[in-house]
Formats: structure tokens, C-alpha cells, sequence
């Protein structure tokens, strides 16, 4: 026990006269008296002493209290923040919190580097895409931003609504989209609804029921359709309230830029998106910093959100007559391939869905559109530790190897969705292109976005997959 508590407690208890004080143990200075400081804090003693006391002691000022709270006070009080305090708090944050890739430009430091070459004219861009395999994307994006992407089935109910004049009817789509797969639930509800319309409207008809089924399908497209305006209605009501009353990004995530992203897959087998919010990059596949960094690793952030291929579960589920049952993407193929892999994962992560899910299209969102340069970084570390990732898969042949395919890219902010393009190049990855897509605040834009998040996920379940059936062919599985 503390010899200053065991001499205090005698001299509250036992003595009828003083006792000296118990000094410090530390130096012999004497304290000095900051009872008339206005700022005592500022300059205190290095080891308060306690003050003399009488030899009558009172329960509230006793020796044995006063000496407890010596032994359990801090050496020193707390100075004001000074210049040098500050920049030591300062400095033990930014330590924790350093990262040496915080901006795009940063992409630069990597072993590999990361180039962002956003000003490429849309000519350069095509020819770009043309060489990397990927022209007939970029010509299908650039058509649907100008004209095509409203439905011609609806035209009754937008031209009313969207005000649209006769010289911009090219602004519909040439031919009725095709036909909407069927789904189960939809279906369903379709041929209860249809054939209890029918009946209600025509009581005396003669039609059979199979009459009646030859105009379901057209039915259920329609239906399809208004259900998709209806989707994109309360989306755009949404973005129009979250802009007036400021939400944080999960409430974007969720009730806008996620229901657009879903309304783009939701009739394209076998790709979806996954909410990857949650996912980090392993350490394995970090892309190396330059040898003249003093950092090894570039850290990485989550981004929000992946387009990815989703394996069925048999080749015969989710089939139609469209889709070749021998080139299904099945699950037990995907991990008869992972098998293979010293690293159990087709993509960069351990993320559940990301290890049997193939990634072809990456999205990072954001509510403050001054982010710009923080956005690209993120998605620099994430495209490069992809392409890191899946350069290891096995092949039988190297000549053979698959060429790692062009990845676009997606930066969301409330005012606009901005695609851009990844290459790999060799000795660099590039990320190339500025394509401004207007955000949903009105209807006739967020059908533009619409069509274009649309061929994204057609390119997915069409050359993104033949891609990746080739790694699974390359690995004989």
C-alpha cells in the first residue's frame, strides 16, 4: 500500500496532533497556489502537493481522502490544446487513417498503375472499345441515350404525361420490346386475372380456354410494362423528395439507386445485383504499391454494389427456349472450377455471394457529387485487384488464355450515373470514358437510365458469360 495513504489514515485516526504532510516522492517543490489563475490549467505544477492542513480534520477534508486522491490523480493536469498538442493528436489520427490511395490520381502509386483518362473523345472511346472487343456496347449505349428507350406500348399513357411533341416520336422504341419472360408469380396472377376480365367482359363468348391463353402473353407483357412505369413513378417521387429533404446514401441505396439497378436485371436470366456494401477486398489479391513507396498495400474501402452472373442451381432451372441448356452457368460447375483455385473465390473477395457469383460490372454510389476523385480511387483498387484475381486462373493452354475483358464502371450521385470503361493494357490499367447519364428526378430520364442499366445486363448474360465460360472451359471444367 502506498506509504502516503498508511500515514494520512494514522493521522486522521490516531493522532491528536499534526503530522507533517505526506510529501511526494518525487522532488521537493512546492506547490504553487493557482487559487487566483484565471486559467490554472495552463501552466500547472509538474507534482501537485497537498496544502498544510490544521490538526483538526474533518470528515470532508481528511488527510486519508485528500491522499487517495493524490495516489489516483493523474501526474499531470490537462494543458490547453497547444500547437505542438494538436499536431501530435493530429498526427496519431492521420496515422491510424492513412491510406495511400485516397484520389484518383493516387492510382498511380500501385506497382501495376491505375491511369483515369477521362477526357477521351467519344471517337477515341469507340475505337478503344473496338480493339478491347467491346465496339457494339458502347454503339448500343450511345443509340439508347438518344433515341428508343420508351416503350411503344405505352405510348397512349406517355404521351400525356411526358408531353411528348410529334417530331420527338423517335424517342419510342421501333417495335414492341421482346416478349418478358415468364415468372411464376406473375404468370399466376396473370391467368386469374385475365381470365376473370374475360369472362366479365364477354359472358355470352363462346371462346374455349385455349382462345383465351393465345392472348395471355400479351396480356402479361402490358402488365409487365405497367408495372415497370409504376416502379419507376415511385422512384423518381423518391429522388425528388430525398433532393428536398438531404437523406443519407443507405436511404439512396435502398429506395432509389438499388430499385433501378434491380428493375435493369429483373428480366435478364441469370444475372442480378448484389448489395456488396459489406464485401472487402482480400489481402491476397491488393494490388502491390510502386517499390518507391513506403507503403505495401494500398488499403481499400467497400464500394456498394456488383452485376453479377448468378449460377442456377440445374442446368434445366430459370431455362427457355431461348438459352442453350449446354452452356448454363450452373452452380456445381462454378465450384467444381473454384476447386481448382488456391484461392476458393471467382472474384476478389470472401463475400458469400461474390465467391460464386462472377462480377462483371462494378457501382459505387454516393449522395455528394464533389466525391468525384474519392469514387474513382475506390473503384481503381477494386478493378485492379479483379483483374488481379482472375489473370490467376488456370488455363491448358497460354496461348489460349481468354482476354481479360473491357469492365465498365459506375459512379452514382443523385444528379447523374456516370459509365465508365477499365482496360487492361499490359503494364497499366486505364479507365477511360465520361458517359453522363441524367438521374431519375424525371420520369422521361430515368427511362434513358433505364435502357442503358438495361444493355449493361444484356452485355452480362452475353459476353461477360461467354467470357467466363471460356476460364471454366480453359480449367476443363
Amino acid at each position: 500500500m502506498d506509504a502516503r495513504i498508511v500515514l494520512a489514515w494514522l493521522y486522521d485516526v490516531c493522532s491528536s496532533s499534526p503530522l507533517p504532510p505526506p510529501y511526494s516522492f518525487d522532488d521537493d517543490t512546492p506547490p504553487r497556489d493557482n487559487s487566483g489563475d484565471s486559467d490554472q490549467d495552463n501552466d500547472p505544477p509538474t507534482t501537485p502537493r497537498p496544502p498544510v492542513t490544521s490538526a483538526i480534520t474533518t470528515r470532508s477534508r481528511s488527510m486519508l481522502s485528500y491522499s487517495l486522491a493524490q495516489v489516483t490523480a493523474p501526474t499531470s493536469f490537462p494543458r490547453s490544446p497547444s500547437r505542438s498538442s494538436k499536431s501530435s493528436a493530429t498526427g496519431s489520427s492521420y496515422n491510424r487513417s492513412t491510406s495511400p490511395v485516397k484520389q484518383a490520381n493516387d492510382l498511380m502509386k500501385l506497382d501495376k498503375p491505375v491511369y483515369a483518362n477521362t477526357n477521351l473523345s467519344r471517337p477515341e472511346l469507340q475505337s478503344k472499345m473496338q480493339q478491347h472487343g467491346a465496339g457494339d456496347l458502347l454503339k448500343k449505349i450511345e443509340t439508347i441515350l438518344r433515341r428508343g428507350y420508351l416503350p411503344i406500348e405505352l405510348r397512349d399513357i406517355l404521351d400525356a404525361e411526358l408531353m411528348i411533341d410529334d417530331d420527338e416520336e423517335m424517342l419510342y422504341a421501333k417495335r414492341p420490346r421482346s416478349p418478358i419472360p415468364d415468372t411464376r408469380s406473375l404468370l399466376d396472377s396473370s391467368k386469374l386475372l385475365f381470365s376473370t376480365a374475360f369472362k366479365s367482359l364477354f359472358p355470352s363468348s363462346q371462346s374455349n380456354k385455349s382462345e383465351t391463353h393465345e392472348l395471355l402473353p400479351t396480356f402479361l407483357h402490358i402488365q409487365s410494362l405497367i408495372l415497370e412505369l409504376d416502379s419507376l413513378r415511385r422512384i423518381v417521387s423518391t429522388t425528388n423528395e430525398y433532393t428536398n429533404v438531404v437523406r443519407a446514401e443507405a436511404s439512396w441505396n435502398e429506395q432509389v439507386y438499388g430499385r433501378m439497378l434491380e428493375l435493369a436485371v429483373l428480366h435478364v436470366p441469370g444475372v442480378s445485383v448484389e448489395n456488396i456494401t459489406r464485401a472487402h477486398i482480400a489481402k491476397e489479391f491488393l494490388p502491390p504499391m510502386s517499390k518507391h513507396s513506403k507503403f505495401s498495400s494500398p488499403g481499400s474501402k467497400p464500394i456498394d454494389y456488383a452485376m453479377v452472373l448468378q449460377p442456377f442451381d440445374s442446368p434445366s432451372a430459370g431455362s427457355d427456349k431461348n438459352n442453350d441448356l449446354n452452356k448454363r452457368l450452373t452452380l456445381s460447375r462454378i465450384r467444381s472450377f473454384l476447386e481448382r483455385l488456391a484461392y476458393p473465390s471467382f472474384n476478389q473477395s470472401s463475400y458469400a455471394p461474390l465467391c460464386d457469383m462472377p462480377s462483371g460490372i462494378f457501382i459505387k454510389t454516393e449522395i455528394n457529387g464533389q466525391k468525384t476523385s474519392e469514387a474513382i480511387a475506390q473503384l481503381g483498387i477494386w478493378l485492379s485487384s479483379w483483374y488481379s484475381r482472375v489473370s490467376e486462373f488456370p488455363r491448358s493452354d497460354e496461348s489460349k488464355r481468354p482476354a481479360l475483358p473491357v469492365l465498365p464502371i459506375l459512379q452514382v450521385t443523385p444528379a447523374s450515373w456516370t459509365l465508365r470503361f477499365a482496360f487492361d493494357m499490359g503494364s497499366y490499367y486505364e479507365i477511360c470514358g465520361h458517359i453522363s447519364i441524367p438521374s431519375t428526378g424525371e420520369l422521361i430520364n430515368a427511362y434513358r437510365l433505364l435502357g442503358v442499366l438495361r444493355i449493361l445486363a444484356n452485355w452480362m448474360a452475353t459476353d461477360f458469360y461467354e467470357w467466363v465460360d471460356r476460364c471454366l472451359k480453359e480449367a476443363r471444367v
